[in-house]
């Protein structure tokens, strides 16, 4: 998820209560909340390492709580000599923890995900209950943050005295984002029952996977896996639910080819088929042998994250590989 919304959601936690942990607490959690995104600079070494270092180290379980460490370490070098009250590391560990920790859970609920048991697995966890922006969780924590804000600037106008303990705003906007992450995952789960319980185009569905719009908590996308094709289809959920199965966009598998083993064999292949939830192939004969292009259909082009990874296996005519190439997003 976006830096904005990480931001946002380490500030209500200070406010609910966090920054009575330490002094630099509320630091301690802000920072905490947005430093596992340090991974990010994986982008400049371009798509193949971008792949490979983000949201590995950083968004791992123990990588979190090496982070977590770190920043409580340093504020506390900082701040252990302030008068009058000294920063304690110990709440300003807690006060990291719960920063990182929030961090982590809002990219796990996002559609990319993270591998949070990295080094000893590299499995992908994804929940895929919210869009890596979203307006409408924005929209409620600038509510809950703002409008407190504002009675508060009116407060001290009027002489009221500033408090720093945990306040009532803040826990009320900490348990409705709870909720609206808990509506999400209702919804979520409700988009994975009607897709189970349909066929495409005549076809059972050996996996299906709902992911959620920017533009509105009940537009989703469903992408279905049958024995021999990968269906996408528009789903509204809610008020004026409309799901058509028929509909269905398809996009046939290719034939079993030794062009395509050898293009998913290609050097680098087995990272992007790791982090592929609906990976599949479009072969393409050339005047010197086969093209292959590798996407994964968890992005459309319609709906298309620009970060999605993508690869393409350039083959002479004995099938040898002869170039691969990375790029972000599907080519034009």
């Amino acid at each position: 998820m976006e830096p904005v919304t990480q931001i946002a959601v380490a500030a209500t936690m200070a406010r609910a209560g966090v920054r009575r942990f330490s002094t630099l607490a509320t630091t301690a959690v802000i920072v905490g909340g947005v430093i596992p995104a340090i991974d990010f600079a994986g982008v400049l070494g371009g798509p193949r390492a971008y792949l490979t270092l983000h949201r590995t180290f950083t968004h791992s379980i123990l990588g979190g709580a090496a982070l977590a460490v770190l920043v409580a370490w340093v504020l506390w070098r900082i701040g252990r000599k302030w008068e009058p009250e000294p920063a304690r590391f110990p709440g300003l560990l807690a006060a990291a923890a719960c920063g990182v920790a929030g961090h982590l859970l809002l990219d796990l609920g996002d559609n990319y995900g993270e591998k949070l048991l990295w080094p000893f697995s590299q499995k992908w966890y994804a929940w895929n209950l919210w869009p890596q922006l979203d307006p409408w969780l924005l929209l409620l924590l600038a509510l809950t943050l703002g409008v407190p804000w504002l009675l508060a600037v009116v407060g001290e106008e009027m002489g009221a005295r500033q408090k720093r303990g945990a306040s009532v705003s803040g826990i009320v906007a900490l348990l409705l984002v709870s909720g609206y992450c808990g509506w999400r995952a209702r919804l979520h789960s409700d988009a994975l029952v009607k897709l189970y319980s349909n066929t495409y185009h005549g076809a059972e569905a050996l996996g299906v996977e709902a992911y959620p719009s920017a533009m509105s908590p009940f537009r989703w996308r469903g992408v279905i896996d049958t024995y021999n094709s990968i269906d996408i289809v528009q789903m509204q959920l809610g008020p004026n639910a409309s799901f058509e199965p028929d509909m269905a966009l398809t996009h046939y598998k290719p034939e079993n080819s030794p062009a395509l083993r050898a293009a998913e064999n290609a050097p680098g292949l087995a990272t992007w088929r790791n982090f592929a939830r609906f990976p599949i192939a479009e072969v393409t004969r050339t005047e010197t042998g086969h093209e292959v292009f590798f996407r994964d259909l968890r992005y459309t082009d319609a709906g298309q994250f620009w970060l999605n990874p993508t690869v393409t296996v350039r083959l002479d005519k004995q099938d040898r590989v002869t170039r691969v190439k990375w790029r972000f997003g599907v080519p034009q």
